[in-house]
């Protein structure tokens, strides 16, 4: 547990949505917050800190709350299948964004890192198969994660009894994309209990809501890229924990964040308490000053509305009285009912399927445009009796008719699954 929060110690928050206007709609993400884990300890605000870095994709970086998933919880099989699936809705020139906060580890045959998986034991035979290698992501996705790989949790314990994790360093390393850790290979990735959050992820957290613009060089200029957000969050864990952990960052820079004129200053960070300073500063110890630390599991952001809802066309919805409230705000606030989530994943798979449709046609344009090259023109087409006469426009036309099929099908699921999340936000069956 992370014990107790000084109510006298206010550190800036970092969770509530900071709404910035930015869009980024060839963007992708999964946001993977492993609390509770069936056989293992639990990792004390891992919910609260995929919670945060949820509504930094979408109301910051503006990622579509559609190519968003939030996964509170989840084994091998589902990380992996969510991955996947925001790996497909990534578009030309997006980025597949991929952050985890949960139990970390290394396989102990190779040395390679691990994201455990809420299912696995602490049976070393087991361990293993119920985690993902982070060799299995994406080359090109960038990676955010708030982990250690010395087989310990946040509390110290250790995952499996009498087993010596060690990674070498080479393997926190990524040729593509881009790879960010909380912790050195041998150190742990402790909590910070004044923010609630892990360590890492709360000033990562508060690096993206403009802490670290101009961290490098000085000079603020309205965005925040994945070099000053290393920079930054190393800077603030070394002031309020100096002999603790020391991120690391590997691959391509990028922008995080860009809105002139809209990012927060950095605050000062030697006015934030220290890890493990849980006493008042006044002499004397003042019970009443202080309030036991309960786990917290925040809330979605509520978007307020009345009456009932119906689809008014570009991502607006309106109440039978009269209010316009963002379809992506809606489903967030109501993303505890299951029927909504239901709805919701049902209608991300027909976006999928989109767009799936959409590459289709376009490959077999690009097959049709290459067999009359190939040929010659209408005349070599004509002239010619090879296989390419035949075989290339038929596959065009077969590739192109299932590209077009599963397009107009996915469109007319994607609007039937559509009414049913307004329905279920009405608490319609």
């Amino acid at each position: 547990m992370l014990g107790w929060a000084a109510a006298a110690w206010a550190v800036p928050d970092v969770d509530t949505p900071m709404r910035t206007g930015a869009r980024a709609p060839e963007d992708a993400a999964v946001v993977i917050g492993i609390e509770d884990y069936a056989f293992l300890s639990d990792v004390p605000a891992a919910l609260r800190d995929g919670r945060s870095l949820y509504n930094f994709f979408v109301y910051a970086r503006g990622v579509p709350a559609e190519q968003v998933t939030l996964l509170a919880g989840g084994n091998r099989e589902q990380i992996l299948a969510a991955v996947q699936r925001a790996a497909a809705q990534v578009g030309p020139g997006g980025t597949l964004w991929v952050t985890y906060a949960g139990h970390g580890a290394t396989n102990p045959d190779d040395g390679g890192p691990l994201l455990v998986g809420d299912d696995a034991k602490s049976d070393p035979s087991v361990f293993v198969a119920r985690s993902v290698k982070l060799s299995e992501l994406p080359a090109e996705a960038v990676l955010v994660l708030d982990t250690c790989w010395a087989g310990r949790g946040r509390d110290g314990a250790e995952l499996v009894p009498g087993t010596r994790f060690a990674v070498p360093s080479y393997a926190l390393t990524r040729a593509e994309g881009a790879l960010l850790t909380a912790a050195q290979p041998s150190q742990l990735s402790e909590p910070y209990e004044p923010g609630e959050h892990g360590l890492y992820t709360y000033f990562f957290a508060g690096a993206v809501r403009g802490w670290a613009d101009g961290e490098l060089d000085g000079t603020p200029d309205g965005q925040v890229t994945l070099a000053e957000a290393h920079a930054f969050v190393g800077r603030a864990i070394a002031t309020v924990h100096p002999s603790g952990q020391q991120p690391t960052f590997s691959g391509g820079d990028r922008v995080l964040v860009s809105a002139p004129g809209k990012l927060e200053a950095a605050p000062d960070l030697r006015s934030f308490p220290k890890v493990g300073q849980l006493a008042l500063p006044e002499p004397s110890w003042n019970q009443e000053a202080y309030v036991p630390y309960v786990p917290y599991v925040p809330e979605p952001p509520r978007s307020s509305w009345t009456g009932t809802l119906s689809y008014a066309g570009d991502g607006v919805l309106r109440s039978s009285d009269g209010q316009n409230v963002s379809f992506a705000d809606a489903v967030s606030a109501r993303f505890s009912d299951p029927s909504v989530t239901d709805a919701w994943t049902r209608y991300n798979r027909d976006v999928t399927m989109q767009k799936s449709g959409l590459s289709f046609v376009g490959t077999g344009a690009v097959l049709g445009a290459l067999a009359y090259f190939l040929v010659g023109g209408v005349d070599g087409f004509q002239e010619n009796d090879s296989s390419i006469k035949y075989l290339y426009p038929g596959l065009s036309a077969g590739v192109m008719g299932l590209g077009a099929t599963s397009f107009a099908l996915g469109t007319a699921k994607r609007k039937t699954h559509r009414e049913k999340i307004v329905d279920a936000l009405n608490g319609q069956p």
